[in-house]
């Protein structure tokens, strides 16, 4: 069997789920605006970089291109690795890249080469487009002195100190400047952790712009990369060898030289204190998820879960009662709500309420059904016996035989047959079929029966009877009930039948030597429904072995399932079929015969037969 969650499985889930959806939410929100909130002020911070940058952009940028010709001239590396391997060569810590220019022993190159650099460097600055009186802002010297004389290119370092500053006072880390060359990227100026040197306040020899010069040389910086790639916000997010940082370049040109200025701050403390905010709250989500969804199950124990299975055991143990029903059965819970679960509730045991007055009505009916049914069969019983079923019915007598049979539609019906002895020479046939069905055409069928019976004994011919039958009826005829009967007197010596017809079916007769035909006789207005009807008497001759069938209309209108009618030539074929029978068996082939064609329909008239076999003397 298929397993399934209950409605408290159910329900459970969708609390639970739901809490969580909407604690998860909270923590989004409240994610998104602590982080908001705490990188908003270094944005701001990095953004201002940026304009102090872009507005004295000239200044600082065309010292930067300097400082990257200088670094960039051939021969310097090789210089600056004499100049810090000489013991004389001075100080190289804060940046300064010197050349000792003389003639003695102690110099790194001669007056003359000192000479030829200085040419060939301002040939290069003229080249890339530096005006003339401009050539002194690359590159400082000092007239030839005792003999010893310095180039240093300290002061084009140092004039990049500004934008140290405007680091400082905004509290960025780090500060880094590079050149950008065909193959790669110079680092022309690297000032790190410039924000807490800066506020050594115990250490006066560090500057705020304390700065470290490598020349390093690369192919690929990740901060620019990112830049030229990413899209929306200037400062973005970088994982370096220091941790976290957030990271803004500003990017210029000077004197055909692209320069990067690569600024960041460190966010290892807010990357920690999202880490910790999101713990936190999830933590706390978690908690008071669990409490919210524990109160929740506890309340809906209480408001629906208890009521709910109450009402399930109470119409489970109202639904297994197998001796019927009672008043003490109607479900009585202690449920006083408003909302649906009490108007469930009630409804249940309105429905209850209603089974049990239904179940006393359907027993009532069924005792009244029962009560019916017996009187039914009661009066089928009565007029089965009014009927003559004794057969063969005059086993004395030899000059006739008849038979007939009526299987009523319901258990009693409206139609019925006769036949007696008037008198020794003198056989009355009577075959009649009372409107409607049931019990008030059966007892109109006895009433008619009687009256018939009763007129034809006084010596009247067949029309004589019917109309004085018909005046008797008419007389408590308050239903407007009506009857058709074929009434025919046989004189037995002669085989001389008169017969008269009230609307009645055309009765079938057989000669001897012939078939079986329908004979049209005339037919009179039906019995009980007008005073003063007049019918006619007329005569057939019958010889030996003659045979009469008469009928009611429950034989040719049988209908089957696809409602079509048994008719006048189905029976007519039937009857030629056992056309020398006797009179039972050539009922008992017709009833057949009927049977066969109706198959699974329903039988809605009686079905009623009589025949007459004449035979003569013996």
């Amino acid at each position: 069997m298929k397993k399934s969650f209950s409605l408290t499985a159910k329900l459970n889930i969708l609390i639970t789920a739901i809490l969580l959806i909407v604690s998860m939410v909270l923590i989004i929100i409240s994610y998104g605006s602590y982080t908001r909130t705490a990188y908003y002020p270094l944005r701001k911070d990095l953004a201002y970089v940026a304009e102090q940058l872009e507005s004295y952009a000239p200044s600082w940028m065309a010292d930067a291109a300097a400082a990257y010709r200088l670094t960039s001239y051939d021969g310097f590396e090789e210089a600056h690795t004499a100049a810090v391997n000489n013991p004389h060569g001075g100080d190289m810590g804060n940046w300064l890249s010197q050349f000792k220019v003389g003639s003695g022993a102690d110099a790194i190159m001669t007056v003359e080469e000192y000479d030829a650099l200085m040419e060939k460097t301002r040939q290069e600055a003229i080249a890339a487009g530096v005006a003339e009186e401009d050539i002194s802002g690359w590159m400082y010297a000092h007239e030839p002195r005792l003999s010893t004389y310095y180039f240093t290119a300290s002061d084009h370092y140092r004039s990049l100190g500004t934008i140290i500053a405007t680091c400082v006072s905004t509290g960025c880390d780090r500060i880094q400047v590079y050149a950008e060359m065909p193959d790669g990227y110079l680092e022309i100026m690297n000032c790190i952790n410039i924000y807490s040197e800066a506020n050594k306040i115990d250490n006066d020899s560090l500057s705020p712009w304390t700065y470290v010069d490598y020349g390093n040389r690369l192919k690929q910086v990740e901060a620019i990369k990112k830049y030229q790639e990413r899209e929306g916000e200037e400062a973005f997010r970088l994982n370096s060898g220091k941790g976290p940082q957030l990271v803004n370049v500003f990017s210029g040109e000077s004197g055909g030289v692209r320069l990067y200025a690569v600024y960041s701050k460190d966010v290892t403390e807010i990357v920690n204190g999202q880490k910790s905010f999101l713990i936190r709250n999830l933590t706390l989500m978690g908690l008071m998820t669990a409490a919210a969804v524990f109160i929740c199950l506890q309340s809906l124990r209480h408001m629906a879960t208890r009521p709910l299975q109450e009402l399930t055991q109470a119409a489970i143990s109202f639904a297994a009662g197998d001796e019927g029903y009672s008043k003490e059965d109607i479900a009585n819970l202690d449920i006083k709500s408003n909302d649906e679960i009490g108007t469930l509730y009630q409804e249940i045991r309105s429905m209850q309420t209603r089974i049990i007055d239904n179940t006393e009505h359907i027993a009532r009916m069924s005792a009244e059904k029962e009560r019916i049914s017996t009187e039914l069969e009661l009066a089928n019983q009565i007029q089965a016996e009014m009927l003559p079923n004794d057969f063969p019915a005059f086993p004395d007598r030899h000059e006739f035989d008849v038979y007939a049979s009526m299987t009523p539609a319901k258990a009693v019906g409206g139609d019925f047959y006769d036949f007696f002895l008037i008198d020794e020479d003198h056989l009355a046939l009577v075959i009649a079929d009372v409107s409607g069905k049931g019990i008030p055409a059966a007892l109109f069928m006895m009433i008619s029966m009687i009256v018939i019976q009763n007129n034809t004994s006084t010596g009247l011919t067949p029309a004589g009877v019917l109309e004085a039958v018909n005046q008797q009826i008419l007389a408590n005829n308050r239903k407007d009930m009506f009857v058709t009967v074929w009434l025919g007197i046989l004189e037995i010596s002669t085989g001389r039948l008169i017969a008269a017809n009230a609307a009645h079916e055309y009765p079938m007769l057989k000669q001897p030597g012939d078939a079986f035909r329908l004979y049209k006789d005339k037919h009179g207005f039906v019995i009980g429904s007008m005073p003063g009807m007049k019918y006619q008497d007329y005569e057939l001759q019958l010889e030996p072995g003659s045979r009469l069938f008469v009928y009611t209309d429950g034989v040719p209108e049988a209908s089957n399932a696809n409602e079509e009618f048994y008719g006048i030539n189905r029976l007519a074929a039937a009857l030629n079929e056992c056309a020398d029978g006797t009179p039972r068996e050539i009922l008992q082939h017709v009833h057949e015969s009927v049977d066969a064609f109706v198959g699974e329909g329903e039988q809605f008239d009686d079905l009623t037969m009589l025949c007459l076999e004449y035979r003569g003397k013996a």
